[in-house]
C-alpha cells in the first residue's frame, strides 16, 4: 500500500472543493430566487387586484357622470317649466286685479248712481258730478 492511495487524488480533492461551494451557493441562490419570485407573486397579485378596483371605479365614476348629467336636465326641465308656470301665474294675477279693478269702478258706479236717504234727484245727480270730477 502506498501513501499515495490512502489520499484522495488532485481532482477528488477539486471536485469535493467545488461541490462545497456550489452547493451552498446554488441552495442560497435557490432561497433568493424564492424569496423574490414570492414578492414578485404578491406584488403581481396586487398589482391585479389594484386594476380590479380600478376598473371598478372607473365603472362607479361613469355612473355617477351619467346620473349626474341625467339630474342636471331634470333640474333644467323643473326650472324651465317653474318659469312658464310663474309666467302664467303673473298673467292670471294682472288678469284678476284688472277686473277686481273693474268690478270695484262698477260697484262705485251703481252705489254713486243711487240716491241716498234724504236726497233728491237733483242732490244725487250733483254728488255724482263732484265724485266723478275729483
Amino acid at each position: 500500500m502506498n501513501i499515495g492511495s490512502i489520499f484522495p487524488s488532485r481532482l477528488t480533492i477539486i471536485a469535493t472543493v467545488i461541490c462545497l461551494v456550489a452547493v451552498p451557493l446554488a441552495v442560497f441562490s435557490s432561497y433568493g430566487w424564492g424569496l423574490s419570485h414570492r414578492d414578485f407573486v404578491r406584488v403581481d397579485g396586487e398589482l391585479k387586484e389594484e386594476r380590479a378596483q380600478h376598473a371598478a371605479c372607473q365603472l362607479d365614476r361613469a355612473h355617477a357622470q351619467t346620473a349626474l348629467r341625467n339630474q342636471s336636465a331634470q333640474i333644467e326641465a323643473l326650472a324651465a317649466a317653474g318659469e312658464v308656470a310663474k309666467a302664467e301665474a303673473e298673467a292670471r294675477v294682472k288678469e284678476a286685479q284688472t277686473r277686481a279693478r273693474a268690478a270695484e269702478r262698477e260697484v262705485h258706479r251703481i252705489l254713486a248712481e243711487q240716491k241716498r236717504e234724504g236726497e233728491t234727484a237733483c242732490d244725487a245727480a250733483f254728488r255724482l258730478i263732484m265724485e266723478t270730477v275729483q
